[in-house]
């Protein structure tokens, strides 16, 4: 949920099972995300309050939809935030070689929607699902990538000449925002240039969108609920688990350690505090028991196969739920809620697809199983902006005794002396 500068850092490793002049030629990042022309901290302190942001609780749709930092919003709209006139930029070019095959690292970098990625005249194949990469479907005309997923798929650039354009779509996905919303499109130009870089047209595109693109009331669901996604490294999650936690999250009234009553995001009826100057870590590592009245927890003292059972209590509102330090296989979903005595509940053990940002649809469930083996103390929350900012986080521990062991840097003790803000502070 940043107002400013964002970026992404793409790290090679040497295992790769996707490689470059095998698997595709060429690699482009490009980040999607919604945006909104008033300030982030101005919106979460309207949303806090009683009145809400233009008399009402729920957050609002974005202004625009950003392509790599370019976006267009339409001014004569009533319902952007800042009533102004405007210039509308050129939408970005993506240079692609023609005929080479291009990946590209797709990014939700956005706040709030889930978003949905086409490009006229050029079916893809999906090849990786946030780190993991995937034998995914290939004649994909479209994508849907939740806040904080990430997705590589392949084009040919087979489909004209040098200085041919296509447009590049990115429609928001109105049926999942709590309050609602119409279809907004981000565009950019996908550009076919010679080897040296050189398009003899800048000229825009004259092209039409797939027919059979989602539309305002599309699904809010992962795109591996609709497809199948196969890991390459065809890597078994463990079939025993020795921990087993459920996290059950709602929007609803809660009590903070002063007594005082808000109205927020809670997980396991606890709503995210963060102890400014006692964070989570140094409790830990000094050997304190976490004060469960600040946040939900669930640790694993035990080295092994876990699950971490999320439950989505809100009926019609899905959320898109990000694990910190480790990605997690998704043995099992399904509706309603499971309890501790639901352990029956059939999973897939056999290769089943393995990430680290998983959406989860309204009165839903979803089992991640993790190898508790990475100690420290993870977040896990949702990766709506507006949420995590009323207290939609917890914390996954892992291996409290390694913990204490966590050497301190000089520099990282003096920071708690330093701070000299409020010591809690409601969500992060």
């Amino acid at each position: 949920m940043a107002d400013g500068l964002i970026g992404a850092i793409v790290v090679h490793s040497n295992h790769d099972l996707l490689q470059k002049g095998v698997d595709f030629d060429d690699e482009i990042v490009l980040l999607i995300q919604d945006w909104m022309d008033v300030q982030s901290s101005d919106l979460i302190t309207a949303l806090a309050s009683p009145e809400g942001w233009n008399g009402t609780p729920a957050p609002p749709q974005g202004d625009a939809i950003l392509i790599n930092g370019l976006g267009q919003t339409n001014c004569s709209n009533e319902d952007i935030q800042v009533q102004t006139t405007c210039l509308l930029p050129t939408p970005p070019e993506i240079q692609v070689v023609k005929g080479r095959k291009t990946r590209l690292r797709v990014i939700n970098s956005g706040t709030y929607g889930l978003l949905r990625l086409s490009i006229d005249q050029h079916a893809f194949t999906v090849i990786e699902a946030d780190d993991t990469p995937v034998h995914g479907p290939s004649g994909v005309h479209e994508i849907c990538i939740t806040v904080g997923q990430r997705y590589s798929i392949v084009i040919d650039a087979d489909q004209g000449k040098a200085g041919d354009g296509f447009w590049i779509r990115v429609n928001s996905a109105p049926e999942c925002l709590v309050g609602g919303g119409h279809v907004q499109t981000g565009l950019a130009v996908l550009r076919y240039v010679d080897e040296d870089g050189s398009s003899p047209s800048k000229a825009q595109p004259d092209t039409y969108a797939w027919n059979d693109l989602a539309g305002a009331d599309g699904p809010c669901e992962d795109f591996d609920m609709q497809v199948s996604l196969v890991p390459r490294s065809g890597e078994n999650a463990p079939t025993e688990v020795l921990q087993r936690h459920i996290l059950s999250s709602q929007l609803g009234a809660f009590v903070d350690v002063n007594g005082k009553t808000f109205f927020g995001y809670g997980i396991n009826n606890v709503s995210f505090e963060s102890q400014m100057s006692n964070p989570l870590l140094l409790q830990l590592i000094q050997g304190k028991t976490l004060d469960d009245r600040y946040q939900a927890s669930a640790i694993f003292d035990s080295i092994g196969g876990g699950d971490i059972v999320i439950n989505n209590l809100d009926a019609t509102s899905s959320h898109p739920f990000h694990l910190h330090g480790r990605s997690f296989w998704i043995v099992a979903r399904g509706r309603g809620a499971l309890g501790p005595d639901d352990g029956g509940v059939g999973v897939n053990t056999t290769a089943p697809l393995r990430r680290d940002t998983i959406e989860i649809p309204g009165d839903s469930y979803a089992i991640l199983r993790i190898i508790s083996d990475v100690s420290g103390v993870w977040p896990l929350h949702c990766h709506i902006g507006y949420h995590l900012a009323i207290g939609k986080m917890s914390a996954i521990v892992v291996n409290p005794p390694a913990i204490q062991e966590f050497t301190q840097p000089d520099k990282w003790k003096k920071l708690c002396s330093l701070y000299k803000g409020p010591a809690v502070v409601h969500g992060n």
